[in-house]
């Protein structure tokens, strides 16, 4: 699915460990309007890879629907729920990329820090 989509895996396969991805889908130095543009051209209704994969999805369902074997009917039902599922994922793509695209006022120069707490090492733990 990786290979069809044209997606980076989130980590190498088992035995290229050492194998740095290079084309990673996201760089460090992009800015949030650079990424928002990669997600719409995700999403984008007209070429987008996700939406293609939702309208393959929504016509495989009615194609399916149509047959009168019973496993395609039950089939029918599966891609329509996955065509829902995909419909919501770009809806959903959509919304992050407007957010990313246009941030509200008060939040464009904020800056998160970080909310990972760390666990207190060993020494400094108390003892009863």
């Amino acid at each position: 699915m990786e290979t069809e989509f044209g997606l980076v895996p989130a980590r190498p396969p088992a035995g290229r460990q050492e194998q740095v991805i290079a084309d990673p889908l996201v760089t460090a130095e992009e800015t949030p309007a650079q990424i928002a543009e990669k997600i719409r051209q995700l999403t984008d209704e007209t070429d987008g890879t996700l939406a293609e994969a939702w309208r393959l999805a929504e016509q495989a369902a009615h194609r399916l629907a149509e047959r009168p074997e019973i496993y395609a009917l039950r089939t029918a039902r599966q891609m329509k729920w996955a065509a829902r599922r995909l419909y919501g994922l770009l809806q959903g793509l959509d919304a992050a990329a407007e957010d990313l695209a246009n941030p509200p006022a008060l939040l464009r120069n904020a800056v998160v820090g970080t909310t990972r707490t760390r666990c207190p090492s060993p020494q400094t733990r108390r003892t009863r």
